[in-house]
């Protein structure tokens, strides 16, 4: 998929800046590749549910959904770190 957007959740993005300046730049990174694609890179769905994942990025874990067709989104929903 070479078209993704990465959306955040307010209590997602509240987790996101409550990282150190290295954590968090380290899990935007890592969060890059698992947006290209989402279904893959160790995630795995959360109660049957394909587009309803979970993924260990760095030190955190995060929950997001996937939605598309034209532009891939992922949107995280809660960082637990």
């Amino acid at each position: 998929m070479s078209s993704y957007r990465i959306a955040y959740a307010p209590a997602a993005e509240a987790s996101l800046h409550a990282m150190d300046a290295p954590t968090r730049e380290s899990f935007a990174k890592a969060l890059t590749v698992v947006a290209r694609d989402p279904y893959a890179a160790g995630s795995l769905p959360i109660q049957g549910d394909r587009d309803h994942r979970q993924a260990v990025i760095g030190p955190a874990i995060a929950v997001y959904y996937v939605s598309g067709p034209d532009v891939m989104t992922v949107t995280v929903v809660r960082i637990v770190h």
